[in-house]
């Protein structure tokens, strides 16, 4: 199953390293090695910054412009885990996970991480939701629940023409919320992992690459703008032209695009 994602992760991970480029974010990929992988990858790097942020492998950053800062300004000084619900705002979502690197965000990894070594399937979803949310987890008091359209909506994508891929399927039951342009993230949920059963790998990966184009144009808007904003600038530095220096207006614009 893990050759299916290839593509995707590729693709994924490209939409996540430029825009971290872009807004001075760390970026670190991480590989499945475990039940555990996502907790030790978070405490892995604990204690390099004041919040980290998790998103699974098909989830896509689709606008380059919006800043992490958005979402975690929601939470208060009581609030150290940042996460949303899906199937109407019923079960959690951590596939986007959001936790502050401190005493109460810790706690609520080594809880998690305790609920996963007890469930059968190892599944982290699962852990929170029949774990953590069922028992009333001390720990629970700590997350702060945001909505879904914020940081993990499903694909507004409708392919009809494929038996299973409707209304019923996971990314289009109308208990969820769906992608809107201008959306932080996309999260194209469940598709890899069920193929072929409902689509081929082709296809999500076809998905994958719309959303991928989404960010591209997002992130080439920004580009221009902060190209027209620097122009003037760079035109007052410019010495005036003549037949001497005729070739430095060409040079300088060649060594800047």
């Amino acid at each position: 199953n893990q050759d299916k994602y290839d593509i995707m992760a590729e693709l994924s991970s490209d939409t996540k390293a430029k825009y971290a480029a872009w807004h001075g974010y760390a970026y670190f990929i991480e590989k499945h090695n475990g039940p555990l992988f996502m907790i030790d990858a978070l405490f892995r790097h604990w204690h390099e910054f004041d919040w980290l942020v998790w998103t699974d492998v098909d989830v896509l950053v689709t606008n380059a412009g919006q800043l992490l800062e958005d979402i975690v300004s929601q939470a208060d000084s009581s609030q150290h885990v940042i996460l949303s619900r899906d199937w109407g705002d019923v079960q959690l979502a951590p596939s986007v996970t959001f936790i502050r690197t401190s005493e109460e965000g810790h706690a609520f990894l080594q809880r998690w991480a305790s609920e996963i070594e007890q469930q059968e399937s190892k599944n982290e979803m699962l852990a929170l939701r029949d774990g953590m949310q069922a028992k009333q987890a001390p720990e629970m008091q700590y997350v702060k629940y945001v909505s879904q359209q914020l940081i993990n909506p499903y694909v507004n994508l409708v392919l009809k023409h494929e038996d299973g891929y409707n209304q019923s399927s996971p990314e289009h039951n109308t208990a969820h919320a769906f992608w809107k342009e201008g959306n932080l993230f996309v999260h194209i949920v469940d598709c890899i992992s069920k193929c072929p059963e409902v689509l081929d790998a082709a296809c999500c990966n076809g998905i994958a690459a719309l959303y991928h184009s989404v960010f591209k144009k997002s992130l080439k808007s920004l580009i221009e703008e902060q190209r027209e904003h620097s122009a003037p600038h760079q035109q007052q530095q410019q010495a005036p032209v003549s037949l001497d220096n005729w070739r430095l207006p060409f040079s300088v614009e060649l060594c800047q695009a």
